[in-house]
């Protein structure tokens, strides 16, 4: 009997350890899990808390039609359906661009976008296409070059940017395919304006591409559907003097009254009446 109590309280301290044990790795475990989440992991959640933020987006609504006495229309406005891009917060250029691949197979870009396309911007998509090799245009000599006349920060990224896009040749673009040119036109619209300012894709889209884009919103970050307005003069150039027009979003506020009007929080794409 005696025997089996010292057994047993042998057997006491054994068992103590392990449960220390099991507890230490257990703590070291979600030590090493939270570092994980705040070092590695910790911008990625970042990002995602800052897309999810509540916003307030401004859109753009129709001006007011306009009679004779007889109550007949001189200006009125016809809808359009559209297909925008706001830019959210913490949203980067492989986003953007993931979502404008995805809008190369459902909406078809009007030729004159294609056209407006210039070789800086093909030049610009084609580095970011190609990273690497577009990394290798400027050696690391050249880097330090720069460094030695005291070019840092902003103005040394500019510097190789410029350098880099000069070393881009037509053989490079010429790698771009007509999809690629296609995707770098609905990119380009989804970055021309500014964050938090919902951009034009495409106006005047047909009802099928209305349909399916608005089916996969949920999929398409940012995009969004909604009816916009062009001004409509019923009597074409009769008055116009007199009636004058408004600017479209791409032109926006008029630079010569820009400070004007955003201090009364217009933004910088809205449209307003001009003579």
């Amino acid at each position: 009997m005696k025997k089996q109590v010292k057994k047993s309280g042998r057997a006491i301290p054994m068992r103590l350890n392990i449960l220390f044990l099991c507890v230490f790795l257990l703590f070291s475990a979600m030590i090493i899990q939270l570092g994980k989440v705040q070092i590695f992991d910790g911008e990625t959640y970042k990002n995602e808390v800052e897309k999810r933020e509540n916003a307030t987006v401004s859109l753009s609504v129709p001006r007011g039609k306009i009679f004779d006495r007889e109550g007949n229309p001189v200006v009125d406005n016809t809808s359009l359906r559209t297909i925008t891009y706001t830019k959210m917060k913490g949203v980067k250029s492989e986003d953007i661009l993931k979502t404008a691949r995805q809008l190369v197979d459902i909406i078809e870009m009007p030729q004159e976008d294609i056209d407006k396309l210039n070789e800086t911007d093909k030049k610009d998509f084609w580095m970011q296409l190609n990273p690497k090799l577009a990394e290798n245009l400027v050696s690391k000599k050249e880097i330090d070059t720069f460094r030695e006349k005291d070019i840092s920060g902003k103005k040394l990224d500019k510097k190789i940017e410029e350098l880099k896009r000069k070393r881009v040749t037509d053989k490079n673009l010429q790698e771009l395919t007509e999809k690629d040119i296609k995707v770098l036109a609905i990119k380009s619209k989804m970055t021309s304006g500014y964050q938090m300012a919902p951009q034009i894709i495409k106006k005047d889209v047909s009802e099928k591409e209305f349909t399916i884009i608005s089916e996969g919103l949920a999929n398409l970050p940012g995009v969004d559907v909604s009816v916009d307005w062009e001004r409509v003069y019923v009597n074409d150039g009769l008055f116009r003097s007199v009636l004058g027009n408004v600017s479209n979003s791409d032109e926006g506020l008029p630079s010569e009254r820009l400070d004007y009007y955003l201090v009364r929080d217009y933004s910088r794409n809205d449209r307003v009446g001009k003579s």
